[in-house]
Order: structure tokens, then sequence, then C-alpha cells
């Protein structure tokens, strides 16, 4: 993709353009294919979801596309959720090391209650470790909520260069669903 230009020199030149841009990017990219599973009839040519849950819609993209990266992707994944930042956090004094799925529970995500699935699955993750608990689509839809916080977020992987690779990680996965929906409607028009 291009470049993304701002209007302002500040926004041009700040040290936080690229992971903003690559938040646009995602979200974008997320928007894309929530139009395509929030209609039930597009979703219906493609599978049938167990329940009514957007999660469950997304799910059917998500487990049509052949994705023959995902064990190494996820690895990545589960690597960079992993390691040790040390990064401002409530009640936690700043030298004490956590892993960053520990900061970004702890910063934006502990004051919320959840109903929904992902939420609980990232949450139960982030207090017992068990990072090998959190699969690819969950990894994904969950990303599509802590992009809402911004690019803020890329403080809890403790360097930019991490933060990075987690969203292109990301951004790959869904560039392969968005391109299996696409071929499996278009064979379908």
């Amino acid at each position: 993709m291009e470049d993304i230009t701002y209007l302002g020199d500040q926004l041009n030149d700040s040290k936080r353009k690229i992971p903003f841009v690559e938040l646009l990017r995602y979200s974008f990219s997320w928007f894309g294919i929530n139009a395509i599973f929030a209609r039930p009839a597009l979703v219906s040519l493609i599978g049938v979801p167990p329940d009514r849950s957007e999660f469950a819609y997304f799910l059917v993209l998500f487990n049509s596309t052949p994705l023959p990266n995902a064990p190494a992707q996820l690895a990545d994944l589960h690597r960079l959720l992993g390691s040790q930042v040390s990064s401002r956090l409530p009640g936690i004094p700043s030298v004490t090391p956590v892993t960053t799925l520990n900061a970004i529970q702890t910063k934006y995500l502990s004051h919320h209650k959840s109903k929904h699935k992902t939420a609980n699955a990232i949450a139960r993750a982030a207090i017992s470790g068990n990072l090998g608990s959190l699969d690819l689509p969950t990894l994904l839809y969950a990303f599509r909520n802590w992009s809402v916080h911004g690019n803020a977020l890329d403080g809890c992987f403790g360097s930019r260069p991490g933060f990075l690779q987690y969203i292109g990680i990301l951004q790959q996965v869904l560039a392969d669903v968005h391109s299996a929906t696409a071929a499996r409607l278009f064979a379908k028009i």
C-alpha cells in the first residue's frame, strides 16, 4: 500500500506515524471483512454459523480459509504476546516486567467485564499465562477491539518493531481471509 501523507508536518514527522498508519490499515481491512460477515445472506453462501454472535459469523469466513502458515504465525503472535516488557501500568511499579498480554489486559481491558467469548479468553490467558489457549481467530478478533484504543497500544509491546511485527502478521492473515472469501463468493456469482 502507498504511504499515507497528512496535511500537517507534525503528523508526518511523528515517531508514531508508522504504527498509526498500520492501525488504520488493519481497521480498514477489518471493516472490509466485517461488511461481509455482517450480512447473513453473504455468509450463508460460505457456511452456517453455529450461533448468531458476530464472532461465529467471522469464524465461518476464517474457517473456510486455507492458512498454510498459520502454525508459524500463531507461534510468532504468542511469542510477541509473551515477551517481557516494562510498561507504565496502573498500580504496578514501572520497573516490574510483565508480558505484553498482561500489559494490554491491565492497561486497557481489566476494568471491562465482558460477556464476549474472545474478551474472556484473552483475560483467562493473561491471568494464567497460557497463551496456547489463544487461537488465531480469537487474536484477530481481539485486536479489532484493542485497536479501538489507538496507537497507544504499541507501548504495551515494549517496542515499535514488536508491535509492527504483531500487526503485520495479523494483516497477512486477514488478507488471506479476504482473498479466500472473495474467491468463494466470486465462484457463487
